[in-house]
């Protein structure tokens, strides 16, 4: 798990570039406390195959493709801010006790596996404090964590690299959109829809503090292929056609000839959108009281009112910023710059600190090469309370540390780290975990490294002298319920399972449950 910036503030004047799968939208512009002052901007279309899901699959191209447009368009700015649209950026909305910053980070770190069920090695994480709210006469944190894989942010640092300017930040679309929302000062409870053409941001604020926001991984694409099927035209045509035609069949029983095909990819869209205010309402008393919606997606005609209808509730396109000043002159294109507007006020910084500050790769090198000697030197205090039954282990150790010494490559060492990782996980729990020494204790957690379902995961194990106290990540009720039945099966009194959640629901891939279990010796 990799540090962003959240304590790092974006400049005041810098180059914000937001690059879609259809559009890539550049700004530069001036923050002031209440709005933004736009120099310059420029829309242009993304060059095919060079980007997919926020993934930069061509940096080459899309390098030539944007400094040729800076160069003709004469932006002057160096500083630069991505904002980016990816599935493979996760959000989780989490309560923590009143911190201060300093310790809030390490609490959120250190507990952030309990929330995320990846293995977070390969991420960066970052977070931002939503809301203060006071729970029975106590103060609890409402916070927004944002883990980002590693390996699509450090294609933006790449690019930023080729382009030969300054990358100073890295946001996430779900959090500008957040901060977009927020400068145009929209009451009430509402659900915001960013409709890009490969994804769909929803995003459900109470006034100007976020509650909800996850992305779907599809958007008005469907709607633009099903156009570009029926007239034979390319995708820059069905665009134009898709915003000057009446082509949404709002009316069941009207136009059933090629509306019937939009319309049904459009509620493809909505029926995604809709499972996701349903498991939000489920956890939240909230009712929505209006929709608005952004994105290029947003200028198809007719989307206001088959939304609207969708849902049975007010539903208006944002248009005439508050957060710009002079917005007129975005013209016809202000809808594709909500994200960039709103990424000038962010306080998440998915860069990694010493990118940021101007360190180039090598220093990148040497931050993941102490990241995985601080892992080594931690490994060699746990095995202090098993060293007489982990001579393996610490051979395997001073592997490591050979290998560490000796590789030229950052990705060399840490294929070897995760092969060594994955085969001392459990063991290493046990080690940081665990304050006993006992032989009981030892004997009955060499019975559990035998016979425990590997897709279990401890959080933390601990020996109260009559007891053993576990608490677990597991992936489904299955499993569960598989551990338990193990545990049983073990030379314990009794065996009871004191609290059990779940995160998500059973048809979400990224759900989990998290447990705790007693075991009386």
């Amino acid at each position: 798990m990799k540090e962003g910036g959240t304590l790092m503030i974006y400049p005041k004047n810098c180059l914000i570039i937001d690059i879609g799968n259809e559009q890539i939208k550049i700004a530069d512009l001036v923050r002031n406390k209440d709005n933004v002052k736009i120099n310059k901007f420029a829309v242009i279309p993304t060059p095919g195959n060079c980007i997919n899901d926020g993934i930069i699959l061509d940096k080459v191209t899309l390098n030539n493709t944007i400094k040729a447009t800076l160069k003709e368009e004469r932006f002057k700015n160096k500083r630069v801010v991505f904002t980016i649209t990816s599935s493979k950026v996760i959000t989780r909305e989490v309560d923590f006790p009143n911190l201060k910053p300093k310790k809030l980070r390490p609490v959120i770190e250190n507990n952030a596996a309990e929330y995320f069920p990846v293995n977070l090695s390969e991420y960066i994480l970052d977070y931002v404090i939503t809301d203060t709210v006071e729970v029975n006469g106590e103060k609890t944190l409402k916070v927004s964590i944002i883990a980002a894989l590693t390996s699509v942010v450090q294609e933006y640092v790449s690019l930023a690299d080729l382009m030969d300017v300054k990358l100073v930040g890295i946001d996430y679309a779900g959090n500008s959109l957040t901060n977009f929302i927020k400068k145009e000062k929209i009451e009430g409870i509402s659900m915001i829809l960013d409709m890009g053409s490969e994804s769909t941001m929803v995003s459900i604020m109470v006034n100007d503090v976020l509650k909800f926001n996850r992305n779907l991984s599809f958007g008005t694409g469907l709607l633009l292929d099903c156009i570009m099927n029926h007239f034979e035209v390319n995708k820059i045509e069905a665009i134009r056609i898709s915003k000057e035609r009446p082509l949404l069949n709002i009316e069941q029983d009207e136009n059933p000839y090629l509306s019937n095909d939009i319309s049904s990819s459009m509620n493809q869209i909505l029926n995604g959108v809709a499972r996701l205010v349903d498991y939000y309402t489920s956890r939240n008393q909230d009712k929505i009281e209006s929709i608005f919606i952004v994105g290029g997606g947003a200028n198809i005609y007719g989307i206001e009112e088959f939304i609207e209808k969708f849902f049975d509730i007010k539903t208006k396109l944002i248009k005439d910023f508050n957060s710009v000043k002079g917005s007129n002159n975005l013209g016809n294109v202000e809808g594709f710059f909500s994200n960039v507007i709103g990424a000038a006020y962010s306080e998440i910084n998915l860069v990694p600190r010493t990118i940021a500050e101007g360190v180039h790769s090598q220093s990148r090198k040497r931050t993941s090469l102490l990241l995985v000697i601080l892992v080594a030197v931690s490994l060699v205090a746990a095995f202090g309370y098993f060293q007489g039954k982990n001579i393996a282990l610490e051979r395997k150790k001073e592997q490591l540390e050979q290998d560490i010494a000796a590789a030229n490559e950052v990705q060399n060492i840490k294929l070897d780290y995760e092969t060594l990782r994955n085969r001392l996980a459990y063991r290493e729990k046990i080690m940081e975990a665990s304050k006993s020494s006992s032989e009981q204790f030892v004997a009955v957690l060499e019975v559990m490294e035998k016979q425990m379902p590997s897709d279990v995961f401890y959080l933390s194990l601990t020996d109260t002298g009559t007891s053993l106290e576990i608490s677990c990540v597991a992936k489904d009720k299955l499993t569960v319920a598989k551990f338990i039945e193990t545990l049983k099966g073990m030379d314990f009194s009794d065996v009871y399972v004191p609290a059990i959640s779940e995160s998500g629901t059973e048809e979400d891939p990224n759900s989990f449950i998290t447990f705790s279990v007693s075991c009386k010796y």
